[in-house]
């Protein structure tokens, strides 16, 4: 007997098919690919298409200084930050900041768009550093002239 039951190959089989629910039940499930960055490009104009035209160098005068960063693979409720840094003489500064949280999850693009300040943009070497909450991050150096 097992288990208080007559020995039968019904009996045998259920406790087989349960035994197996339950270690399927406690194997852990593989995870998902984490996010991972496709393609950052760093421009201040779109093209008529509304692709942002590739730039690396800029005038001081430049209205709109912008990153447009593919994403694959980003789990809803990751958060992505834009953090535009400018070096100084005692190091880098970061001047601006922007975050979005992904409302869904897949194959995003995101589009960080820093304005020029009154006075015009400083010259000089700048990157913007594209993150996100799970670590994942990419910078875009440039320059300012």
């Amino acid at each position: 007997m097992i288990g208080g039951m007559k020995k039968s190959p019904n009996a045998l089989a259920v406790a087989l098919g349960t035994a197996a629910l339950v270690l399927m039940a406690l194997t852990p499930l593989p995870l998902s690919a984490a996010a991972k960055f496709a393609k950052v490009k760093l421009g201040s104009q779109q093209t008529e298409t509304g692709k942002l035209e590739a730039k690396s160098v800029f005038t001081p005068e430049t209205p709109i200084i912008a990153a447009v960063a593919q994403l694959e693979g980003v789990a809803a409720g990751t958060k992505i930050t834009g953090d535009m840094h400018y070096q100084t003489p005692e190091g880098w500064i970061k001047p601006l900041s922007t975050t979005e949280e992904a409302k869904q999850g897949g194959d995003l693009t995101m589009n960080f768009r820093f304005s020029k300040p009154t006075k015009g943009w400083p010259q000089g070497n700048y990157k913007i550093v594209i993150s996100l909450s799970t670590g994942e991050q990419q910078e875009i150096t440039f320059k300012v002239e």
